[in-house]
């Protein structure tokens, strides 16, 4: 069988108890591995033994705890997948972590090509790991396979990660399963025949069809084959086939919207409010008016004795309201009650029970005993709860539909349908979810582009002001990225489809924002600790009260006032009972941390700012470091070869040098890499580079590459990368990036490359300092280099680390985090920053970096793919945003603790000896408003504005560009051993 993931929708919760409940029952089934529940999106995440436990029994499991739940998909995971809880590690493969060796990729501007060396080896689901030497050694065991290759490349050497990954299932989620919609069958023979032709496609796996419901069920590889080829093969056979989607965009929508929820609650409310009304009227309004009312209808006695015809009135309403209003708090509280939970529909189950069965009592007794007078019944209060009740429930779900606002937005981006243009030269309307990576897609004006990739044909401009937060439309070209979700402009485009489906970006930030609710803050857990304590303990005050008052009015001489009127000391007793079950409300204590994190989350998404769990935002505000790496972070990451300096006669150098430089330093992705490239353009003889020949290259992480060129017969040894690559010993002094060039074994120069700061990193930086933070840097680039651009930020000249090697970072991190007690934040957006972001307290990545920086990062800043608009402006918003929305939980949780402990000894009969207690009524309606206020007030953090902080920087620090170039040049005759105090820290 294998390991399997279930994606299921839970309608019907209320609060963390539900959540709690739902949860718990799942973890006891055997089989279940994982399981994270979402009260917001109404989401159950389940990694499962399909061998031990199959998904209609999560299913039944979930509906025995009185809720309904729908299965939306299943697939195959590996073993090491884990249920996403937002604040984990990403970094880990079942609690391994990733190892590096020497090296740097993507973060760093230390080697020529950022080229790099790795080894991987699963066993059993074991761990990847870096050994710089340059080849890529795998050994897959499991399941009979085993693999040995050599990778040569930075792409080839990413990609070995992940196809490894695809053989175990361990990384990447290769296998998908589909169902198929195929019209047309009329016998066995179709089946089969549809059956024959799907399972002979490369990639499918298992095939089973359905003549009955007229669907099939495919498990497919989606790496070896698209959605769209397995719908043409069906349609090849005659018959027309289209994707059943569980819950698509609209469906989505809908849910988040909670339509079918508010729709309910506002029937139920009108019901409940219509019968209400009348029970009044009958009960309180006209007796009170008119004074000789009990001698008209309907008053007066029927001719049964001691039944009165307004009594029949009294019970057939509310029990009409019982039955179609009351009937839905019964069978949830009743089924967490028989699984030991319990919630607030417990509660109001059990005080409208009780009031509705002590009504009835009086009735029967009234003729029991033949009494001529009016029985004392409470109709009214089991009606006036459930539309108190029903009210909140129902401007609740409205309230909370408004806390998935942002979740929408980015839902809604996304288009049902696009056109593909054909090999014919034709476009096709296909559905969204058919796309495949290579699909040359058209964007015609002000169409909302389908998936990522890049423009072939055509110009425009682009509105991506929902996905990196610039409200201004971008100009597009040829070559340029465009990204899904993204509003076309007034331009007419082809591009070809790089990322689809759910490897978008926009895919990427909806996931993130998904499973933000899956995690629950260390606050959060305390709260829901004590709301699943908190009905057990107020069913036990309920009682208590009950026993007192009736044990109190009974045997004092002078009891409250209330209990010498005519009701009796029971029916006082029993209804300050009942308002106590009523007053109390453990809904607002579950609400306060769930509702806060979705607008937060929402919130950073609309700025920029993805948080990967509520527990990140709580750790936001513990804070005290941060360390940066430089390329790509502080700085542009758009190197610039500034001159190259040669270490030989310059008349030395020829075309063949750089031919030679120019073929070593194109197989590579690096920013370095692509500078050096561009500038060894103009020299490079076009003859060498289309008959040399790579005959062997390594790469060394941090470092470069070594690599061995056949040009006319001759082999060339090419070294490229920075000094400790070098043969013979050499030093970096300049202030700039220097990437040595050494062939065969001749050191012939170096390039000085330069890199731009980031527009506002200089003000972000100073904000930090300002703010009492350590700030510090942490690069693999020379000193004098670091120098430079601390200076240019105003960095504590001490806080920078220069020349460091990737596993240096962790230690410098943990260093920081032993000696000096600092809660650290990690931000880099390189490989070789992985385990910085992983073993820091805080992982900060942008959305630039590479695709395990990111994965390996708690908060993900959305930057722009424009260097000249990349901004640090994100890490600010994301500690505004955090900090808030931290404050708006404890508000939250303030809140709900105030009402519970004054509301509670008030319904309990506190102030009855000086006249003053709470009806059920009343009781009820402060209830519902508790809730509904935690969710407004959680609201409120939508009105959030960013902080000015460049003014802030300005008011705090005037010094000008000028006095910091100044103060740069000045110091350049500082004593080194002064400035080298900076490695301190390295062992």
């Amino acid at each position: 069988m294998g390991c399997r993931f279930a994606l299921i929708t839970v309608k019907g919760m209320t609060c963390g108890t539900c959540v709690d409940a739902v949860s718990k029952q799942i973890e006891k089934v055997d089989g279940v591995k994982e399981v994270a529940v979402s009260l917001l999106t109404e989401e159950c995440h389940v990694k499962f033994d399909s061998g031990k436990v199959s998904v209609d029994d999560l299913r039944s499991v979930i509906e025995d705890c009185g809720f309904v739940a729908v299965v939306i998909s299943e697939r195959s995971v590996g073993t090491s997948d884990k249920v996403r809880n937002g604040g984990g590690k990403v970094g880990e493969v079942d609690g391994g972590g990733i190892e590096y060796g020497e090296g740097n990729v993507g973060g760093d501007a230390v080697a020529s090509g950022g080229l790099f060396g790795l080894g991987v080896d699963f066993v059993g689901g074991g761990r990847p790991s870096v050994s710089g030497s340059g080849a890529v050694g795998m050994d897959v065991m499991g399941g009979g396979v085993m693999c040995k290759e050599e990778l040569s490349t930075e792409e080839q050497v990413r990609m070995g990660i992940l196809d490894v990954a695809k053989m175990r299932g361990d990384l990447l989620n290769d296998e998908e399963v589909v169902r198929l919609r195929i019209s047309g069958m009329t016998c066995g023979a179709c089946s089969a025949a549809v059956e024959r032709v799907v399972s002979s496609m490369h990639g499918v796996r298992k095939v089973q069809v359905s003549l009955v419901t007229e669907d099939a069920e495919v498990c497919y590889s989606k790496s070896q084959v698209g959605l769209r080829e397995l719908v043409d093969a069906v349609e090849g056979c005659g018959f027309e086939a289209s994707v059943i989607v569980a819950m698509d965009n609209a469906a989505q929508l809908k849910q988040l919207a909670r339509l079918e929820e508010i729709a309910l609650w506002k029937n139920h409310a009108i019901n409940a409010g219509v019968c209400a009304v009348i029970i009044m009227c009958l009960y309180m309004v006209i007796p009170m008016v008119f004074q000789s009312s009990e001698e008209y209808f309907p008053f007066v006695q029927t001719p049964i004795r001691g039944l009165f015809y307004r009594d029949i009135i009294g019970l057939m309403l509310t029990g009409y309201v019982e039955y179609s209003v009351g009937v839905y708090f019964c069978k949830a509280g009743y089924a967490s009650m028989l699984h030991g939970s319990g919630t607030m529909d417990t509660l109001v189950c059990l005080s409208n029970i009780a009031a509705f069965a002590f009504s009835s009592y009086a009735i029967v007794l009234n003729i029991w005993k033949g009494y001529s007078e009016l029985p004392n019944v409470i109709f009214d209060t089991c009606t006036m709860l459930l539309l108190a009740v029903s009210l909140g429930k129902y401007f609740e779900g409205k309230a909370k539909s408004r806390t998935s606002k942002a979740l929408s937005n980015f839902i809604s981006l996304t288009p049902s349908t696009c056109f593909v243009k054909e090999s014919s030269g034709e476009l096709k309307e296909i559905p969204v979810e058919l796309l495949q990576v290579g699909d040359i897609i058209a964007v015609k004006p002000g169409m909302k582009i389908p998936a990522d990739g890049v423009i072939i044909e055509g110009e425009t401009e682009v509105d991506e002001s929902l996905m990196t937060g610039e409200s201004m439309f971008i100009s597009k070209t040829v070559q340029s990225n465009v990204l899904c979700g993204s509003i076309n402009g007034p331009g007419f485009i082809l591009y070809k489809a790089t990322k689809v489906g759910q490897d978008t970006r926009l895919a990427t930030i909806i996931d993130i924002v998904k499973s933000t609710q899956l995690s629950k803050a260390p606050i959060q857990r305390y709260a829901d600790y004590m709301a699943a304590r908190f009905v057990p303990c107020v069913l036990i005050l309920t009682i208590c009260t009950f026993v007192f008052w009736m044990v109190f009015s009974s045997i004092s001489s002078k009891p409250p006032r209330a209990f010498n009127g005519p009701n009796g000391k029971f029916y006082v007793s029993l209804q300050t009972a009942i308002s106590v079950l009523v007053v109390a409300c453990p809904c607002a204590l579950g609400l306060a941390s769930p509702t806060a994190i979705m607008v937060g989350t929402g919130l950073g998404a609309n700025n920029g700012v993805l948080f990967r769990g509520g527990d990140v935002i709580e750790n936001c505000g513990s804070l005290n470091a941060f360390l940066f790496d430089k390329t790509g972070i502080l700085t542009t990451g758009c190197m610039v070869v500034k001159r190259f300096v040669a270490m030989i006669p310059s008349d030395e150098i020829d075309s063949l040098h750089w031919s030679l430089i120019n073929i070593a330093e194109k197989i590579s992705e690096h920013p370095i890499a692509k500078a050096i490239v561009q500038y060894t353009d103009e020299y490079a003889s076009l003859k060498l580079l289309s008959s040399a020949e790579i005959i062997e290259q390594k790469f060394v992480m941090g470092k470069g590459l070594r690599c061995s060129i056949s040009l006319s017969g001759i082999v060339y040894n090419v070294i490229i990368g920075n000094k400790s690559l070098m043969p013979t010993e050499v030093n970096a002094k300049t202030s700039c990036t220097e990437t040595y060039v050494c062939i065969n074994n001749i050191l012939i120069g170096k390039f000085e490359i330069y890199d731009n700061l980031k527009q506002d990193a200089y003000d972000v930086i100073q904000y930090l300092i300002s703010k009492g933070y350590y700030v510090g840097m942490v690069t693999g680039d020379n000193h004098a280099a670091a120098m430079r651009v601390a200076h240019e930020l105003g960095m504590p000249l001490n806080n920078i680390y220069s020349d460091v090697y990737p596993e240096q970072k962790s230690e410098i991190v943990s260093q920081l985090q032993k000696e000096n007690n600092y809660k650290v934040a990690f931000v880099g957006d390189g490989f070789n920053d992985s385990t910085a972001l992983v073993t820091s307290d805080l992982g900060i990545s942008v959305s630039t970096g590479t695709e395990i920086a990111i994965e390996a990062a708690d908060v993900i800043i959305l930057d722009d793919y424009n260097p000249d608009k990349s901004s640090l402006k994100g890490l600010i918003y994301a500690l505004d945003i955090s900090k808030k929305t931290f404050q708006r939980i404890k508000l939250n949780l303030f809140w709900a603790v105030i009402y519970n402990s004054f509301m509670i000894p008030i319904s309990m009969g506190f102030l009855l000896p000086w006249g003053i207690s709470l009806h059920p009524m009343l009781a009820a309606c402060g209830m519902a408003l508790s809730s509904v206020s935690v969710v407004t007030c959680s609201l409120l953090l939508g009105r959030w504005t960013p902080p000015d902080f460049k003014s802030s920087v300005t008011s705090q620090n005037s010094a000008s560009i000028f006095t910091r170039w100044r103060n740069y040049f000045n110091s350049t005759n500082t004593p080194n051993e002064e400035i080298e105090l900076q490695k301190r820290l390295i062992p």
